[in-house]
């Protein structure tokens, strides 16, 4: 009993010094300096590394991506954009809210490659696209046929499937139109639907995937509601219609194209600097803000 009573202060000693070295050891094998972006990370740095996630269980989302393989896409947290941003934010021109783009996602009940499906399944595959997503560039009509069959990639065979596909049905549906390799039908060309990309995938974002009509159409949602506009902000009232918050070299110069052939083609009347509907001019206090000019003109 008494040699019992004397191990149980030694063995309490040695527990100290284990816990003592496990401590120092992990110390050694824990950066605890600023390196370690685990313990260290400055978020309130004017030009931030580091990506804050909020209102996420952060165990799940680790499984999601890492361990499952999933994509994901995140929104901005409006409060703390509103407080790291402190340039003045341009007014809306326009009060219109664009609807979501929509992606053609059905079954096909086919089981057949897309270069080995019938010229006429797949005629009507593609005129569903259309229906849905229209206007659309023919190459994005060709990553939709591969998302359809659950291909990563758009190859040479899918592509040539869906042109003769898209030419087929052209030549038996007078509904189905095309311009500029882009799609879409009688009732989209007279009531073209103007759609938010903020949410989409990026092909859908790029500047050449941006179907002409569509731009147009903007431009006259713009109009509508304005009565007149300069040529640089009806580019930024219409990027901001189609989702996009920077217009970007591409997309300005996409934008341009489209309101140079609306003025070409008499859709448009450049006023003393001013866009303006056929047959409208401007009032006397709109000629006062614009620039001085000649007078009134159409582009020829």
């Amino acid at each position: 009993m008494a040699e019992s009573d004397q191990s149980e202060p030694i063995n309490r000693s040695r527990a100290k010094q284990v816990e003592s070295l496990l401590a120092e050891a992990r110390k050694r094998l824990i950066d605890t300096g600023a390196r370690n972006r685990l313990v260290h990370t400055n978020r309130r740095s004017k030009r931030p590394s580091t990506l804050s996630i909020v209102a996420q269980d952060l165990d799940s989302l680790f499984t999601e991506i890492v361990r499952n393989g999933r994509s994901m896409r995140f929104r901005s947290n409006p409060r703390v954009l509103s407080e790291s941003v402190k340039a003045p934010r341009r007014p809306a021109l326009s009060s219109f809210q664009a609807q979501p783009y929509e992606i053609a996602d059905f079954k096909v009940s086919v089981y057949k490659e897309p270069h080995e499906t019938s010229l006429e399944t797949m005629a009507k595959i593609v005129k569903s696209i259309i229906d849905i997503e229209g206007p659309i560039h023919g190459e994005e009509v060709s990553r939709r046929i591969a998302t359809l069959w659950g291909k990563e990639r758009t190859g040479s065979r899918i592509a040539a499937a869906v042109e003769a596909a898209l030419r087929h049905r052209a030549r038996i549906d007078k509904e189905l139109h095309s311009k500029d390799d882009f799609w879409f039908t009688s009732a989209q060309q007279v009531n073209c639907p103007v759609r938010d990309r903020s949410s989409s995938p990026l092909s859908v974002q790029k500047a050449e995937m941006l179907p002409p009509l569509e731009i147009a159409a903007a431009a006259a949602r713009v109009l509508k509601d304005n009565g007149s506009v300069g040529r640089d902000e009806m580019t930024i009232a219409i990027a901001r219609l189609l989702g996009f918050q920077r217009t970007g070299p591409d997309l300005r110069s996409a934008i341009k194209r489209a309101v140079d052939r609306m003025i070409k083609t008499g859709t448009l009347v450049l006023d003393q600097g001013k866009l303006v509907e056929p047959g409208r001019r401007l009032s006397p206090l709109e000629m006062r803000k614009s620039s001085p000019a000649a007078g009134p003109q159409v582009a020829k």
